[in-house]
């Protein structure tokens, strides 16, 4: 078996994307900061599934199909649902993480005294909270769940960590996350580790050299050693780094205008 990638250098090759079309992506400017970041979100989830044997990424079949027929807002259903569930630091659990919990806690010695801390969180200090939606007003919830707080932080020894958000510095990454057309890039990289043989040919990953990468994302617009001396950097550092990505992540949604700002409007 080989997995020898197959090299598209330029338009003549069979593999060429021709689907891959920019014009495709001018519906992303009507997308709020946060939809972005959510699209951008499930791509990422996609490009770091596991591969098969033969090295072919594991990916979702109705978004690979969706972004080669032309459509790159995703807005995938497993996305919804992880943004309704989950909030950065604030996560609401549903039956089955609180069943995982409760087996860990049957698996573990009974502890001396109740804590309030979940068990085998050693990197994370996190308490489950029981809210009354029905009941409780927004107002009451949050001033109750802030007293709370910082109860435990005293009780625990858990100060409040510093909140050091540059939101100018955040706001000039995210453009560049624009202008460096990031979701068409991370489209192309996922359709070249997931896509479907040619005929009855064996399977192959593709590879873009960096010239085709300029070519499909910039034109003529940017050369190839510019590509590789600040796009391709820039991916590495920022986009592909979790740590980076996470915190440019929480300083944008932490400004509620400014994540609800269409991209057109930026």
């Amino acid at each position: 078996m080989s997995n020898k990638p197959i090299i598209v250098s330029n338009s003549q090759s069979p593999y060429w994307p021709h689907w891959f079309l920019l014009d495709n992506y001018q519906s992303l400017e009507e997308l709020t900061v946060t939809d972005f970041i959510n699209e951008l979100d499930y791509r990422l989830l996609l490009y770091r599934q596991p591969t098969r044997e033969n090295g072919q990424k594991l990916c979702d079949n109705q978004s690979l199909e969706a972004i080669t027929a032309g459509n790159p807002i995703l807005n995938d259903f497993s996305t919804s649902e992880r943004n309704a569930r989950q909030c950065e630091s604030v996560i609401a659990l549903n039956d089955i993480d609180i069943l995982t919990i409760c087996q860990d806690y049957q698996c573990s010695p009974s502890p001396a005294s109740p804590s309030y801390l979940l068990p085998h969180h050693s990197q994370k200090k996190q308490m489950l909270l029981s809210i009354d939606l029905s009941n409780a007003t927004d107002e009451s919830i949050l001033n109750s769940a802030a007293s709370i707080i910082a109860q435990q932080r005293v009780l625990q020894n858990i100060p409040e960590p510093c909140s050091k958000i540059n939101n100018q510095a955040s706001i000039g990454a995210f453009k560049k996350l624009l202008s460096y057309k990031a979701i068409p890039y991370l489209d192309l990289l996922l359709h070249a580790r997931a896509h479907k043989s040619q005929g009855t040919q064996e399977w192959r990953p593709i590879h873009y050299p960096q010239g085709s990468l300029t070519e499909l994302l910039f034109g003529y617009t940017k050369t190839t050693e510019q590509f590789k001396d600040s796009v391709k950097p820039f991916y590495q550092k920022t986009l592909f780094c979790q740590h980076t990505f996470s915190k440019l992540k929480s300083n944008l949604l932490a400004d509620r205008e400014l994540s609800q700002r269409k991209l057109k409007h930026l």
